[in-house]
């Protein structure tokens, strides 16, 4: 926790600095992520995607009317829901929690107090903590078991991210945002890869509701 709030601070100071000279604007963000794996000529046993929340904060360097450098620093849940097992089945949950930072051009268009806009870029992350959920369907009593395997994972994940969104100005410094956003993910996100097995990567598609404060 305290390496999370340090991160925070030294993004808020620098985006602080830099905005001296530009118009810069900051403001929380909460969404929630739909997130599974993506296989690359992998051998794995394939899931279905899960819903996970995510927060944190962003910021945005407006260079002109309809371009701006933005960046966010979020806590976001990813991972996957697998059925395993044949004699005594299963649900597997795997829950990744990664600290999140991408960095994205924006493109705006429309006038007024209402805009649209389109972001890309690209994105990295440092692993958290990773939890592995199985809940026996068989057993009467709904036995669950609970496995903390950080270690079965890679610390850094990256990739490209994306988005489309809209921005609603309620007033001069106060805009309220609605982003409908992703995330590819570029880099195996296992510890070891075996010989034959391919690798995964992480994929979400997330929907964020967030506001912006002009300084």
């Amino acid at each position: 926790m305290t390496k999370i709030i340090l991160q925070l601070i030294f993004f808020i100071s620098f985006f602080n600095i830099v905005a001296q000279n530009s118009k810069f604007e900051i403001g929380p963000e909460i969404g929630l992520n739909i997130s599974d794996f993506r296989y690359i000529e992998a051998k794995y046993v394939k899931g279905s995607d899960i819903k996970r929340i995510s927060f944190g904060i962003t910021g945005k360097l407006n260079f002109s009317r309809n371009w701006a450098l933005k960046s966010k620093l979020k806590y976001e849940g990813k991972g996957i829901l697998i059925e395993v097992g044949s004699f005594e089945r299963g649900l597997l949950t795997q829950k990744l929690n990664y600290l999140v930072m991408p960095l994205m051009a924006e493109w705006r268009l429309g006038k007024g107090n209402l805009q649209g806009y389109l972001n890309f870029g690209i994105y990295g992350s440092r692993l958290m903590s990773a939890r592995q959920e199985l809940i026996k369907v068989n057993s009467t009593m709904g036995e669950k078991d609970i496995k903390n395997n950080k270690d079965e994972f890679k610390p850094y994940d990256s990739g490209f991210s994306g988005g489309i969104g809209a921005i609603y100005k309620l007033k001069k410094n106060l805009k309220i945002t609605l982003d409908l956003g992703g995330q590819y993910g570029m880099s195996p996100i296992d510890s070891e890869l075996k010989s034959g097995t391919g690798w995964r990567a992480n994929q979400n598609l997330s929907g964020n509701i967030g506001m912006l404060i002009g300084l």
